[in-house]
């Protein structure tokens, strides 16, 4: 079926399906966000998921999902609550990412073996809309 000529079009999913309406937004994402009748485009959830694997040597997976977009913050701590690594410190899009960690510092020091924290925050502005920790282990 063509998509031109108007804004409203119909289309059936399969045989046995009722015939359903839809619109095509098209756009930036701040357009798009702002024009889907509050119609999620994705999971509104946010997640953090285990990372993968755990415990892990020489380097490990962690997994997230925004619900919402917004300034998001992933960072490593060790078992005193240091910092010792941020690996995400931007906006982002809502979706789910992926990052890989390599069991370093942030001046490229390989940590040593132990238990170490990640966590994620998402805010928007002022507004805080995620926050989440996990914990992890890191075997030499």
């Amino acid at each position: 079926m063509p998509v031109s000529g108007g804004s409203k079009y119909n289309f059936t999913m399969g045989k046995s399906e009722l015939q359903r309406n839809f619109r095509l937004i098209a756009g930036r994402n701040e357009y798009i966000e702002h024009n889907t009748l509050g119609i999620p485009l994705v999971p509104l959830e946010f997640s953090l998921q285990q990372n993968y694997p755990n415990p892990f040597n020489p380097s490990t997976q962690i997994r997230y999902t925004i619900g919402n977009s917004g300034f998001v913050t992933l960072t490593i701590y060790n078992v005193l609550g240091q910092r010792v690594r941020t690996l995400q410190n931007e906006f982002q899009s809502i979706g789910t990412y992926g990052i890989e960690w390599d069991g370093t510092d942030e001046v490229g020091t390989v940590l040593s073996t132990g238990v170490y924290f990640y966590s994620v925050t998402v805010r928007s502005d002022a507004d805080r809309f995620f926050t989440a920790t996990k914990k992890m282990m890191l075997m030499k």
